[in-house]
């Protein structure tokens, strides 16, 4: 958890601790570190604007998410390699 998630110690603890019947609200999405550059789209506590097409496409990826789940969810800190 983090300040940027919003999400408390007690709440992802209690996640972490769900049987699989239960809908996780809580998820990350995580890989091994790479030592290559990546080209960041988007940040958790910020919004990158670039008039690229990589950059409107993600930014849209990004919208239509939380379009389509009525608000309730959205992709950030979009990235590449």
């Amino acid at each position: 958890p983090s300040k940027a998630s919003g999400v408390s110690l007690s709440s992802y603890e209690e996640q972490m601790t769900a049987t699989e019947a239960e809908v996780p609200g809580i998820v990350w999405l995580l890989e091994p570190y790479h030592t290559t550059q990546t080209t960041k789209y988007s940040g958790t506590l910020q919004e990158l604007h670039k008039n690229t097409l990589p950059f409107k496409t993600m930014s849209a990826f990004a919208h239509f998410s939380l379009y389509w789940t009525k608000g309730k969810k959205v992709f950030v800190d979009l990235q590449c390699m």
